[in-house]
């Protein structure tokens, strides 16, 4: 295909040509003769093309705030001119440059470029194809652009925080140490813990029928066997993600390191055996039934992977009433992960309120707050700031009235593990 220019040579050599016939112009008729047999030279050499392209990435899978090194090899050849490559990267900061010059002869040759990509957002993100074009050394001919499909996916996770020890959480559990916190419910074992009266849902086959016999008249109810449980405590955590979520600077906002926060979290729990369970309220029901193993911590990572910001008003309070079959029978530790905010302080309130009932009128169970705090992550007078953050600590001191530990948490100066070492024993 010509160039722009091309078309113009010849337009100037036609014109010349026409001007030295009535000028009777020797001048004019040697210039016109000149453009032309430049054309015609321009339109004998090739630009050069790309026959064979490959992506490679030095790793398909990485963590938020981590680099990967992208390479593009590619096979050239047919012309002699200037060749402009491109690889196509969609929401990855690009760290170097992807595009690159060559100027090539016309022999056959294999070029490479490498370029690292910064995994700022959590997601799956496709590379797009590798784009070229090229033109001859005349700049008469040229190849349009065009893309070769090289498919290409980047998988970046929420970073695990490295919360190693939590000790400053003792009254989390029945021991200083959660190592022996043992489950509510679950299988039970043939080691023997306690006579007791019987509940509704105790099978008939644990009731003691000799200490029933012999403590009837003073009980009035029958006494069964209980069992010790196999397993640990449960944990459950609620992730906020409302639209109001996305409060801050591009992908650094409150939902992106709620995310990050629910990920160590659960990384901490599911490794030391604890059955952890998830739900995403305001989203659209995303739930995950509390389990152990490496196979289930896959499938969380899987689901915050796909987590966006919805427009749904759910709440807490709904979403605790939507789960109550589920947390009752295991009174789990259960976290909510959220930004304090004046617009849905009254649905949080409420929801907390209700987990904190049930929870005491069993005897077990205590709920977290996590306030993500958005004042280093948003531009503004630091002075309003200030204001801003001492008008919500009401909203908090109200969480904590309820019977929640409440942790404020700025995630640019404070990191979540000092914040679970450093919080105070109650």
């Amino acid at each position: 295909m010509l160039t722009k220019e091309a078309y113009s040579i010849f337009t100037v050599a036609c014109a010349l040509l026409v001007a030295s016939f009535f000028l009777v112009s020797l001048g004019a008729l040697l210039a016109s003769v000149t453009m032309v047999l430049y054309l015609a030279l321009g339109c004998s050499i090739g630009p050069p093309r790309v026959v064979r392209a490959t992506r490679s990435l030095s790793k398909g899978s990485a963590r938020v705030g981590e680099e990967v090194e992208v390479r593009v090899d590619l096979v050239a050849e047919g012309g002699w001119g200037l060749l402009v490559v491109a690889d196509e990267v969609r929401g990855l900061m690009v760290e170097g440059s992807n595009v690159r010059a060559y100027w090539l002869g016309p022999s056959k040759r294999s070029l490479s470029f490498s370029y690292k990509v910064r995994c700022v957002k959590r997601g799956v993100y496709e590379f797009g194809g590798i784009l070229w074009e090229s033109r001859n050394a005349l700049g008469v001919r040229r190849c349009p652009a065009r893309r070769v499909r090289v498919r290409s996916e980047l998988v970046v996770r929420p970073r695990v925080l490295d919360v190693r020890r939590v000790r400053g959480l003792r009254y989390l559990a029945s021991s200083p140490f959660p190592a022996e916190d043992l489950a509510r419910a679950g299988v039970r074992s043939t080691d023997f813990k306690e006579v007791r009266e019987y509940e509704v849902g105790d099978p008939v086959k644990a009731i003691n029928w000799k200490a029933t016999a012999r403590l009837w008249p003073k009980r009035g109810r029958p006494l069964v066997n209980e069992y010790e449980v196999e397993g640990r405590k449960s944990v459950f955590i609620f992730l906020d993600c409302s639209k109001s979520m996305e409060v801050g600077s591009g992908p650094e906002n409150a939902l992106e390191y709620a995310l990050e926060a629910v990920n160590a979290i659960a990384y901490f729990y599911l490794s030391r055996g604890y059955r952890v369970g998830f739900y995403a309220y305001n989203d659209h029901h995303t739930f995950l039934y509390p389990d152990v193993g490496k196979a289930h911590y896959g499938k969380l990572i899987n689901v915050l992977l796909g987590l966006r910001a919805s427009a749904l008003r759910e709440g807490l309070l709904s979403a605790a009433e939507m789960l109550k079959g589920h947390l009752l029978p295991f009174s789990p530790l259960t976290f909510v992960v959220t930004r304090v905010r004046e617009g849905e302080y009254p649905s949080l309130l409420a929801g907390v309120s209700g987990l904190v009932k049930w929870f005491s009128r069993r005897g077990s169970g205590r709920v977290v707050v996590i306030d993500v705090e958005t004042y280093s992550l948003t531009r503004g007078d630091p002075k309003a700031k200030a204001l801003t953050r001492l008008s919500k600590l009401r909203l908090l001191e109200g969480l904590r009235a309820k019977g929640a530990l409440v942790l404020s948490w700025d995630p640019k100066r404070v990191g979540l593990p000092s914040l679970l070492v450093r919080c105070p024993v109650k």
